[in-house]
Order: C-alpha cells, then structure tokens, then sequence
C-alpha cells in the first residue's frame, strides 16, 4: 500500500513538472456501462459498471505523439 502511495505521489509530481512544457497533456476519462444476459435456461442476470481513470500524451513531434491511460473498472451488480 506503501509503495502505490509513493508511486501516485511521484506520478503527480511529474505530471506538474511535465505540465509546464507544452507537448505534454492530461486529463480525466470516466463512463458507465449496463449488461444484460440469460444464464442457463431462463435466469437474468443484469450488471452495472464505472470506469474511472487518467489520460496522458505527451507530442514528440507534430505527427507523432505517445497516450498512455490507466483506468479502473468496478462492476456493480443489481
């Protein structure tokens, strides 16, 4: 727990360290998502899920960029 602690806390550093040149973006990404489907004969089953996360691109060139993203998934079942 520790060391996720200390690694988000790096990241956010560099992320504003990095935020003062200007090839470099971030920014938030989230949606929902809802399923529903037969198991077996005649059982319903429906599920409810978020996702929540981070996106970064950082531009080498005017034709070429990196993305990197990290998101998180949670199902929420009804």
């Amino acid at each position: 727990m520790r060391k996720t602690l200390k690694l988000t806390i790096l990241l956010l550093m560099l992320c504003g360290i990095l935020k003062a040149q200007s090839e470099f973006e971030f920014g938030v990404k989230g949606g929902a998502n809802f399923t529903g489907f037969h198991k077996g004969s005649s059982t319903f089953t429906s599920e409810f899920g978020i996702n929540l996360g981070g996106i970064a691109e950082y531009s080498v060139s005017d034709k070429f960029s990196l993305q990197a993203e990290l998101l998180l998934f949670a199902i929420i079942p009804m």
